[in-house]
Order: structure tokens, then C-alpha cells, then sequence
């Protein structure tokens, strides 16, 4: 059985659940959409958000699989937020 090697996975970071209250045992998210990297790509800045300067695990992560030859699809799952 021949393999197909014409997919992968398109991997986005979405909204922060970061909770600003859990040392005093409460629950407050900052509500931001989607992560934007604060530097280059290959920089430790590059796993920060500029935003709220949270770390990138903080972000809902999505992956799609994708065939090679197809755009990048646009996700969409919380536009009421801004994005970068």
C-alpha cells in the first residue's frame, strides 16, 4: 500500500487562556484572539506574545491537516476578538 504524502498540518495558536487570577484563586482571561510572535522566528521572542507578553503554551493550539498542493485555510473561531 503506497503512502500519501500529500498532506500536513497547518498548526495556528488562537485565544489566550492565560489566568491572571490564579494565584489569588480566581479565574480572569484577557480575552486576546489569536497569538502574534514579539520577534523573529529561531529567537526566544518568537514564543512570546506581544500582546500580553504571555508565553505561546498559553494559546489554544489548532491543527489542521492540509494537502500540500491547497492554500492555507483561514480559521476563524472566535472573530469578535482582534487579531495582530
Amino acid at each position: 500500500m503506497a503512502s500519501n504524502n500529500n498532506k500536513h498540518f497547518l498548526v495556528k495558536y488562537l485565544e489566550c487562556r492565560h489566568n491572571y487570577a490564579a494565584r489569588s484563586n480566581g479565574y480572569v482571561l484577557d480575552g486576546y484572539g489569536e497569538f502574534c510572535p514579539t520577534g523573529a522566528p529561531e529567537t526566544l521572542e518568537f514564543f512570546i506574545c506581544a500582546a500580553w507578553h504571555c508565553h505561546q503554551n498559553f494559546h489554544k493550539k489548532v491543527e489542521v491537516e492540509v494537502e500540500n498542493k491547497v492554500e492555507s485555510p483561514v480559521i476563524s473561531i472566535n472573530p469578535s476578538h482582534g487579531t495582530c
